[in-house]
């Protein structure tokens, strides 16, 4: 089984967290923003965004 990895730091797009930071494509400098983020110990970042599928 594979050991899960503690995180440090934990920012998000809701109440109660400081905002991820936000990138710059250097290409079409459009802004992106992650809808959470977090660091692990050994210092691994992790980004992601959230949808919602409709049928």
């Amino acid at each position: 089984m594979a050991r899960k990895k503690p995180k440090v730091s934990i920012k998000a797009k809701i109440e109660g967290y400081s905002e991820p930071k936000i990138f710059t494509s250097k290409t079409s400098n459009e802004k992106i923003q992650a809808d959470f983020s977090f660091t692990t110990y050994g210092g691994s970042r992790y980004f992601a965004d959230v949808s919602l599928k409709k049928r």
